[in-house]
């Protein structure tokens, strides 16, 4: 698999093109990306919400049977006492029976309290399912609408829309998230370097950090000044290539 950073560094390419036509478009690539990011963050929230929901459901699944368990072993040694020969066998199965008591109602106790927790958690996944939901509606909206705005810009406009949109769907979706998050604050959200400085803000970058670069291609920098992501020197971008993604 290819470093993500090439990916960025197409994904870069392209939207510098279609920089120049979008500014005929007003805001609405910039409220596109903000609403990407919406949809993001909020079906990142009923995942980690449904995680929390399938751990509870589990411990009470495994809570329930360990409380038989506790009761059984309670049963089978107050049995025990009426066969017992003398008062310290008596005593040390009247403490085994404490223990297992008191074991029992404790885990009765958070068996409750996760109860509740679990309902509550059932009420906010419904809710945030249903922002999902709105939101990603909302984005099709937007979506449909850049569509048509795409149509009236020209076939070129277009082909370098649907190349974007290729690249989009090929990138992992968090790295996309921060992209876009970056892209949101300026239009370059990713950069090469020139004379070891940032081709955004200009700023020099240490050597130790551009030697990094070249030897950790799995890894994604950002410029320490401007928070632009930097694009190695080894990394080339043929228009051509992605041309053929279409």
């Amino acid at each position: 698999m290819e470093p993500a950073i090439i990916s960025i560094a197409q994904l870069a390419y392209i939207d510098r093109i279609l920089f120049e036509y979008q500014e005929d478009m007003g805001d609405l690539p910039k409220i596109i990306h903000q609403k990407e990011i919406l949809v993001h963050d909020a079906s990142k929230k009923v995942k980690e919400t449904e995680k929390i929901i399938n751990d509870i459901n589990l411990f009470v699944s495994t809570s329930k049977e360990t409380l038989i368990s506790l009761k059984d072993k309670e049963d089978k040694l107050t049995q025990q006492q009426f066969l017992v020969r003398n008062n310290k066998e008596f005593d040390a199965i009247s403490s085994q029976i404490s223990t297992l008591k008191s074991q029992h109602a404790q885990l009765s106790i958070k068996l409750r309290t996760e109860g509740t927790k679990l309902e509550n958690l059932k009420a906010l996944l419904e809710e945030q399912t249903k922002t999902v939901s709105n939101l990603e509606e909302e984005l099709v909206e937007l979506n449909e609408e850049y569509k048509e705005v795409i149509k009236s810009q020209g076939d070129e406009f277009e082909r370098y829309n649907k190349i974007r949109e290729i690249l989009k769907e090929r990138m992992d979706p968090e790295i996309y998230a921060n992209y876009a998050r970056i892209q949101h604050h300026v239009p370059d959200a990713a950069v090469g370097i020139s004379k070891d400085s940032c081709m955004g803000c200009y700023r020099a970058i240490p050597k130790q950090i551009i030697v990094e670069m070249r030897n950790q291609k799995e890894r994604i920098f950002v410029c320490e000044n401007c928070g632009r992501i930097l694009i190695p020197d080894w990394v080339e971008v043929n228009e051509e290539e992605l041309e053929k993604l279409i």
